[in-house]
């Protein structure tokens, strides 16, 4: 009996350490639940919620066709919630799911960016584009456009500026200087100007022959420009309430694209601009301003002229 004592004596101190090892995990702190933390559990992903949303701008004004991103700003940096964009009215504006905004037409919409319970909006104005829109003039029974066309459907800044030159019921605008490679010297335009074709903005046109005649009805005079000792045609200045010539109407030397070369030709010397009168499959008539006079021309359609519009 006394040779099995040490083994006895090893089985009471491994039962001795056993007990003594739980009883100090009875010491150990109690796991905090999501609630204690301020996190969320969803199967088995940590949500994070968003505290607090702003944008870089409240409110924004755009001119139609131009674009204004938006950028939310959300706490914490790592929440889960994602950030959607919404539009109040997408007719006016929309907004990408980047927060891009476009402005579609002219109005008011309200777009809102969203993370989880939380939003924040922007008023978004969107305002004509200054080269869509002409105060215009009247003369006899025409309210003529006080600017020429320059890009399809925009006019240009000012109403000395030449413009572009289209060919005849082309959509194609060729600038006013230098050489162009794509010119089309056997280009026929049919026999009617297509209004998808018209580069005057909305609510303007292309002029007939018989306004542009009516212009005569009025007084007019040559407006001249100074380079050294030379002088150069500016353009023709009508005046439908003569004597008063603080309001007029004016028309620049604006040249014209040669039909075969696509050539600038004649810029301050006569003024050349389209109507939508046909004259046969090949040619149309155009408006001729020269130094002493102006008449109506046949012109083939491959020739680039200037547009000036008229009221709807």
């Amino acid at each position: 009996m006394q040779k099995q004592l040490p083994t006895l004596s090893l089985f009471i101190a491994l039962a001795i350490s056993i007990a003594a090892f739980h009883a100090c995990g009875g010491n150990e702190p109690e796991p905090q639940t999501p609630a204690a933390t301020g996190l969320q559990f969803l199967g088995d992903e940590t949500e994070i919620p968003a505290t607090s949303i702003r944008l870089n701008a409240q409110s924004v004004q755009l001119v139609v066709g131009r674009n204004y991103t938006l950028r939310a700003t959300v706490q914490p940096a790592n929440t889960t919630d994602v950030v959607t964009w919404t539009s109040s009215d997408e007719s006016c504006a929309t907004v990408s799911s980047s927060g891009i905004v476009t402005a579609v037409a002219v109005g008011t919409a309200t777009i809102t960016a969203t993370a989880g319970a939380l939003t924040a909006t922007c008023q978004v104005t969107v305002v004509p584009d200054p080269a869509t829109i002409d105060a215009g003039i009247k003369i006899g029974n025409t309210t003529w456009a006080t600017r020429n066309v320059g890009d399809f459907g925009k006019f240009t800044t000012n109403s000395r500026d030449y413009g572009k030159f289209y060919q005849w019921n082309s959509a194609t605008a060729y600038p006013a200087s230098g050489r162009v490679n794509n010119w089309n010297a056997n280009y026929s335009g049919g026999t009617q100007w297509q209004p998808a074709n018209d580069p005057c903005p909305a609510g303007w046109r292309i002029p007939t022959l018989a306004e542009f005649e009516e212009l005569q009805s009025v007084d007019w005079e040559v407006k001249y420009y100074r380079v050294g000792l030379y002088y150069y045609i500016d353009g023709w200045a009508f005046y439908p309430f003569y004597p008063n010539k603080q309001d007029f109407l004016f028309l620049p030397a604006s040249g014209f694209r040669a039909n075969n070369s696509g050539e600038v030709l004649m810029i301050d010397n006569n003024g050349y601009y389209w109507s939508t009168t046909p004259y046969n499959e090949k040619f149309a008539y155009g408006w001729l301003l020269a130094e002493d006079f102006m008449a109506k021309s046949n012109v083939t359609h491959a020739v680039g002229q200037t547009v000036r519009c008229v009221k709807k």
